[in-house]
């Protein structure tokens, strides 16, 4: 790995960890500020960005076990409220990697998004829509700052089209009994 991409892959690691941001919006971000928008060449790939991933929790974010267990049973709570849409966690609370500033992101497979709608109307819960994605904030009392939840609505077709499994092999997201398995202590 040259000293750029293993840079750029530092610095995509610290957006996504301690911003919370995704993955292109933390690769823009690092490309803009290494100025390498050009040369993609040197981008780094998922595996080296994981690693310093699995480097930066380890020195920067030592309660990241804990976060971890909060925002995969607040994921849980919601993919039992929306049952009837084939919910899946995806993302940093899926594959491992949220910390505090990650969003919930659960992925729901419907057809007439307005039956989503209804269903968090009938939990009183005020949300978002950014294409497609429905967004709201949790409290937990442990923490200061609010949890963010990200719905992303797909109709079956797309939600088939989506990729399963990472670069390594492991499923890119987990329905509600994987994610139970995750949280009784099997880890991914």
């Amino acid at each position: 790995m040259t000293h750029a991409t293993l840079e750029m892959a530092e610095h995509i690691a610290r957006h996504r960890l301690d911003e919370g941001l995704s993955a292109s919006e933390a690769h823009q971000r690092a490309a803009q500020e290494l100025h390498l928008q050009a040369t993609p060449a040197l981008w780094p790939d998922a595996v080296q960005i994981a690693a310093c991933m699995r480097s930066r929790i380890a020195l920067f974010h030592p309660t990241q076990n804990e976060d971890l267990r909060i925002l995969r049973q607040l994921a849980l709570h919601w993919m039992h409220r929306l049952a009837d849409f084939e919910p899946h966690v995806f993302g940093p609370v899926w594959d491992g990697t949220a910390t505090r500033p990650c969003p919930v992101q659960i992925m729901l497979c419907c057809d007439d998004s307005t039956a989503v709608d209804i269903v968090l109307m009938a939990h009183q819960q005020p949300y978002k829509v950014r294409q497609h994605v429905l967004s709201w904030h949790e409290r937990h009392s442990a923490w200061r700052h609010p949890i963010t939840m990200e719905v992303h609505v797909l109709d079956r077709t797309t939600q088939r089209r989506q990729p399963r499994l990472d670069p390594q092999g492991q499923p890119m997201r987990g329905n509600t009994k994987a994610l139970t398995t995750l949280l009784s202590g099997v880890t991914r």
